[in-house]
């Protein structure tokens, strides 16, 4: 039988990055010459702001974590990852 997650869960989560997407974007648009760097701070401290949510209606909880693994080792003179994401759901 597949997986799925419930709809509140689906909905949290998009409503966090759809929100966390305009952040970004704004600041982007607002300051066209901003490095790229900055843009991945401002989405990391974006996400972190926005702790577990609580319990949903359908008895779920979804945590998501973020870090920033920028200028690290590079393959092929190439960033394999600048943000990594977690998202759980309990």
């Amino acid at each position: 039988m597949p997986f799925s997650l419930p709809v509140d869960v689906i909905e949290y989560v998009r409503d966090i990055f759809r929100e966390c997407n305009h952040h970004v974007s704004s600041a982007l648009s607002d300051t066209p010459t901003t490095h790229e760097p900055t843009l991945d701070h401002l989405l990391i401290d974006y996400l972190r702001a926005h702790p577990a949510s609580g319990l949903l209606g359908s008895n779920w909880v979804v945590r998501i974590d973020a870090t920033y693994m920028g200028g690290g080792h590079h393959y092929y003179r190439w960033e394999v990852a600048d943000i990594g994401l977690l998202v759980f759901f309990k």
